[in-house]
């Protein structure tokens, strides 16, 4: 699915907007597809269809019991954060504020002799949650909270890992952190691949604001309520939430 020509007909599809080509760009050895609502076998075909005219009946179906699976368990996860922070109230609410998304991703060594290890630079998510299962190939890194030292994910057999993105972290009025983390390929390692099961808000329900019973004299509200949709679209150009709506 990483090929050439799958690739450039995910990014002329029009019909269905939140599939295609999610990240890739010249220069970055790095290339990811999303495929929206991997719950509802009728997307999980449209999407196979475009990629694969004659049929792909294994993808659909290993795709299918794949989300379900994940679905279950990041509704699990929501519900663990929820309680903890003594919110088991809001829980109903908030998942049904949500939507799934997952991603394939390709990470590969630039070829070029100047080439960076580097395959996919700092950052934080967006998202709510991310589940990643990484194939048992190392890259994954996370940043300390100090900034001081880079963390191996080590891939752990039939485990994942778990990474909160910055709309929990702004939801949470920062009681959860999106950690900072890259991935970078070392030798022997040529090429890996993952793929990241997602929660993010809904088009319909997407201003993120910090429940009331998370803000007070102690801790004052971080970040001033915002629409994630309009964040994600300029991200970019502040570089951090906090830049964009820090309080």
């Amino acid at each position: 699915m990483f090929t050439k020509p799958a690739v450039r007909v995910l990014s002329d599809e029009r019909q269905l907007a939140t599939h295609g080509v999610w990240f890739m760009r010249a220069g970055l050895p790095f290339v990811a597809l999303q495929l929206a609502r991997p719950n509802c076998v009728d997307v999980v075909q449209e999407y196979a269809d475009i990629l694969w005219p004659e049929g792909n009946d294994f993808f659909c179906n290993t795709v299918k019991k794949y989300a379900g699976q994940m679905e279950e368990l990041i509704q699990m996860i929501h519900r663990m954060i929820l309680e903890s922070l003594g919110l088991e109230n809001h829980y109903d609410s908030h998942t049904k504020s949500l939507v799934n998304s997952m991603r394939f991703l390709k990470y590969y060594k630039d070829s070029s002799d100047n080439g960076s290890s580097i395959a996919l630079s700092s950052h934080q998510d967006s998202t709510f949650i991310s589940i990643v299962c990484q194939h048992n190939v190392e890259g994954l890194e996370v940043q300390t909270l100090d900034g001081d030292e880079w963390i191996h994910a080590t891939p752990v057999a039939n485990s994942f890992t778990v990474l909160a993105g910055e709309a929990f972290m702004a939801w949470t009025n920062g009681r959860i952190r999106a950690p900072i983390h890259q991935v970078k390929l070392t030798e022997p390692i040529e090429k890996r691949y993952a793929v990241v099961f997602s929660t993010t808000p809904s088009f319909a329900n997407d201003m993120i604001n910090a429940p009331e019973e998370l803000v007070d004299a102690q801790n004052p509200l971080l970040f001033k309520p915002f629409k994630y949709y309009d964040y994600v679209n300029v991200k970019e150009d502040y570089g951090s939430l906090k830049a964009y709506c820090g309080a």
